[in-house]
Order: structure tokens, then sequence, then C-alpha cells
């Protein structure tokens, strides 16, 4: 989904799970397409979807093919019918809005895949450029030169505002300009993937997440989110990782310090392991970590609020995050 964005603060995404945008275009496909026009001899018209669910791409009052009446009340129907099977228009609506002008309303709308029950899980996201051809709007390649414009906050922005929700809405961040004077747009890449979790719980990749604020040490937290069903917290992505210190944000209003389950192998100091067995492929350590400084045998995130992974004596209490399946 790519969505422009101007010189100036708008509204950049409005995504959800029933692939549903608000005043945006995206490339979704389309099941089907459909138009409805209701005269004042029919009293009731009817938007349906056998397949899928409604997205309004049109509601226009008209009194003749080339006249358009007023608007008023089109949005409306969008925010009446969008995400529904079936959606009822009543024809009071046109003689309420226009009385005796308006013969009828035409509405044109799509049948898009529906995805209910299904989360959103973000796998990339950029604000800034990458191209002079993306969203242009009015301005000259004098304000679309710089097409290396990243954002190195954009996934992290994006994703604590999204992952693991049915719907998010994402506002340009006011404090970030990437590249100034440049026209940019918000790019993001997700999908919508099937989540259930136990109360408390946030879905994510297929598994599911829970934050601890009790103090424990490294064993009493791993002990703990056994009594849960699961482990304290693995991760081999860059999504996996941003997600789990988005959740230790949400829960606590700030990047608390917490354990996951990572652990060194007690024969070997240059092994570690994740609790839950799973393979440690993305250790992500911060710049200098593993200190491997005596007793170091553990590991936790957001030392000091930081975007941080290092080693820590298992003994220090801290915050946690566990671990488990569906």
């Amino acid at each position: 989904m790519m969505l422009c964005s101007g010189l100036s603060s708008t509204l950049l995404l409005a995504a959800t799970c029933s692939l549903i945008t608000s005043g945006f275009s995206t490339d979704v496909t389309a099941i089907s397409r459909g138009r409805v026009i209701t005269f004042d001899s029919i009293s009731v018209q009817h938007l349906n979807c056998e397949r899928g669910v409604i997205t309004v791409q049109s509601a226009v009052y008209r009194c003749a093919d080339t006249q358009t009446c007023s608007q008023n009340g089109t949005q409306d129907i969008k925010n009446s019918c969008d995400g529904r099977k079936v959606c009822d228009i009543n024809m009071n609506i046109i003689s309420t809005s226009d009385p005796g002008v308006c013969t009828y309303l035409d509405i044109t709308y799509t049948c898009v895949p529906e995805s209910e029950g299904q989360v959103i899980v973000v796998s990339w996201a950029n604000y800034g450029r990458r191209d002079t051809t993306t969203c242009p709007g009015k301005y000259t390649i004098a304000n679309l030169y710089n097409v290396n414009c990243f954002w190195s906050g954009s996934m992290e922005y994006v994703t604590n505002r999204c992952n693991g929700k049915n719907s998010c809405t994402v506002e340009e961040p006011s404090s970030v300009d990437p590249c100034v004077n440049i026209y940019k747009y918000l790019e993001v890449f997700y999908t919508c993937q099937a989540g259930s979790c136990p109360p408390g719980w946030t879905w994510f990749g297929g598994r599911c997440f829970i934050f601890d604020s009790s103090q424990k040490n490294w064993t009493d937290a791993e002990s703990s989110c056994e009594t849960l069903g699961g482990h304290l917290a693995s991760f081999h992505s860059t999504a996996e990782y941003t997600f789990i210190r988005g959740l230790t944000y949400t829960a606590a209003g700030s990047y608390k310090e917490a354990w996951v389950g990572g652990k060194q192998d007690p024969h070997n100091e240059t092994v570690w392991m994740w609790s839950d067995g799973s393979k440690f492929d993305f250790p992500n350590w911060a710049s200098g970590e593993p200190g491997n400084a005596g007793g170091n045998n553990c590991i936790q995130i957001n030392y000091k609020g930081g975007d941080h992974v290092n080693d820590m004596g298992c003994k220090w209490n801290s915050s946690s995050v566990c671990v488990r399946g569906p």
C-alpha cells in the first residue's frame, strides 16, 4: 500500500484487515464490481456481495447524466455500507438531501476479499521517497529529486500502531521530515493473518505474546511463563523484535527493560539458545554485545529504554515478555 503525503501533516494510513481504506486507493483486487441506481419509484435499493465485503467507490446524487447535485450524505453511505455483505439504501436519503431537485442516486461499489477475524502484520514500511514517479502530485521534479529518502524509524512507528490489530490509523509524524521540501509518501507492506490468543495476550506471526511488569530474575520469569503455557519470548526477525519492543511500550508506556528467552549455553559461552527450543538465528545484538562479562548469561531488551539487546546477569530482577502458541 502506498499513500501520498504532502509537505504538511495529513492522514497517511487507514487500514483494516477487511482491506478497506479511508479515502485512499490501494492495490486490492476486487472480487466483483457493482452499480445500483435508486430512482423515486424504488424506495429501497440493495448493495450485495455474495463473496467478500462491500467497498463503496462513489455515491453521487444526479439530476441528469451530466449534472451532479449536492454531495451531502454520500460519506454516510460509505460509512454505512463499507465492510458489510448486504447494505440497504433508502430513497428517503435523497429527498432529505435535495428535496424536489435530485432524481436518482448512483452508487458504484466493489466486493473485496473478506479477512474477518484477522489482524495486521506489517512486514515493511518507509516514510520518504524511493522514486520520482510515485505520488508526484502537483509537484515538479525539483520536489521529487531525492529518491533515497528513508526514515529509519518508519517500521517501528507503523508496527507500534498496527501490528496485531484488526484496524489501525497512522498519521504523519509531525516531528520527522526525512527529506525536507520533498513530496513524500508512506509505503507499507502488510498482510492479514489469523489471530486467536487467550485474553490479555497479543497475537503476532502465529504466536501469542504477553508483557509481565512484575520484577523477577530470569529463572523465575521463565518459570512464570511456563505456568502460562509458554516460555520467555524468542524473536527470529526484525519484525518480531520490533513487535516485542512495541508490546512493552504499549503495556508499560515506555520501553521497559525486559527479559526474553535467550540464555548462554552453560558448557560453551559462545553459544546462545532460546528457552522455547527454537533456533537462535536472529539475536540482533547491540553494538559490542554480548559483552560476556562474568555472570552475564541471559538476554535482556530495552536496556535503559533504548533499542538494545544485551547480555545481563540472570540474577537481576526485571520485567519480562512471554510467548506461547494460540
